[in-house]
């Protein structure tokens, strides 16, 4: 049988279609003799996200976006459609999240989160099931909550470098230390004044005599215990100022410690506390009718206090002065005397 032109034409037209249609499928991923499944995911956010756009597991394409849409109508919620492999099996509780995976070209990317085999539900997802979005923010969230305590300590640590710096700076300021590196500059310039004196010597050594040779002989010997008493000295003097610098490096380190363990607004409350009932106790010894009082506050007590410390004054005075008239000896009666101002010697046996 013959085919005429028109068939031949339009079979070949069929034919061209079909493996564009396969071809275009194939360049974006699909599986074209494969099932596939398809699920749903809601997000509030959707930048950059693209139909056709990949769905990826641990780096590997899985799937493709199928369809963007908003959801109920609303303008903050959009159902996401994608499909993956029919072959991939999704617990129940896994999870779906959006990835840029080109900075520069925008390009983003859903990304399957599948729980561990320890975690991943025994049950699985079905087609057509939705699966649980995460949006951006959720995980910038996150990741600023794991931030924080980082930055917090890195706070810590700067205030730490600060004093300890500070200190630093107090030490090498203190005169000490300038006296010092001052001394230290004098005796180097004296060094410096004994060599160019040396070498003015050498030159003229060959003109010296064998005396002349016997007192720079002298001199350099002065020279070089000069030299080990100033190294000494310095080193004894460095010494003791890195000594001393680590002493208050410890000492802020320890204050540092403190002042951070110390609950300073416990202190604070127990001050206030007891400011509170000194001021309550003192309201009440003005103001109350107890002994304490009365003894502040009440002139008459105070005035027969003091009665009654004068009489006993002068009751203790007339007993110095008179102590037979308290006294009876060997049982005989008590005898009574007029005179009560002059001292009374009693009658003989």
């Amino acid at each position: 049988m013959k085919l005429s032109n028109e068939t031949k034409v339009g079979l070949l037209t069929a034919v061209a279609l079909t493996i564009l249609i396969l071809g275009y499928n194939y360049l974006k991923g699909q599986k074209l003799f494969s099932g596939q499944q398809t699920y749903h995911a809601v997000f509030n956010n959707v930048s950059g996200l693209l139909k056709a756009n990949p769905v990826l597991l641990s780096g590997l394409q899985v799937g493709l976006v199928e369809d963007i849409q908003l959801k109920d109508g609303r303008t903050d919620s959009f159902l996401v459609t994608f499909i993956v492999d029919a072959e991939l099996k999704l617990p129940s509780n896994t999870n779906v999240t959006m990835q840029s995976t080109s900075p520069v070209l925008g390009e983003t990317v859903l990304t399957l989160n599948i729980p561990s085999i320890a975690d991943a539900s025994k049950t699985f997802l079905k087609d057509g099931d939705t699966v649980k979005g995460v949006d951006q923010s959720s995980l910038l969230d996150t990741a600023k909550d794991e931030l924080i305590p980082i930055k917090e300590k890195v706070d810590k640590m700067m205030l730490t470098l600060d004093s300890t710096l500070f200190a630093i700076n107090v030490i090498l300021r203190s005169d000490e230390v300038m006296k010092t590196i001052e001394n230290v500059s004098a005796s180097v310039g004296n060094v410096q004044s004994s060599l160019a004196n040396l070498e003015g010597i050498v030159e003229n050594v060959n003109d010296f005599t064998e005396n002349d040779l016997q007192h720079v002989g002298v001199i350099l010997r002065n020279v070089s215990n000069l030299s080990e008493t100033l190294e000494s000295d310095i080193v004894t003097k460095v010494d003791n100022v890195v000594v001393e610098a680590k002493d208050v490096l410890a000492n802020t380190e320890r204050i540092t410690a403190k002042i951070a363990e110390a609950d300073i607004n416990t202190t604070i409350d127990e001050a206030n506390s007891a400011i509170t009932e000194i001021k309550a106790l003192t309201h009440e010894i003005q103001n109350g009718d107890g002994s304490m009082s009365k003894l502040i506050n009440n002139d008459e007590l105070y005035n027969n206090i003091e009665d009654v410390s004068f009489n006993v004054n002068e009751l203790l005075v007339d007993v110095k002065k008179n102590p037979w008239r308290y006294i009876s000896l060997f049982g005989k009666k008590k005898r009574t005397w007029k005179n009560n101002d002059s001292t009374e010697t009693p009658p003989q046996e």
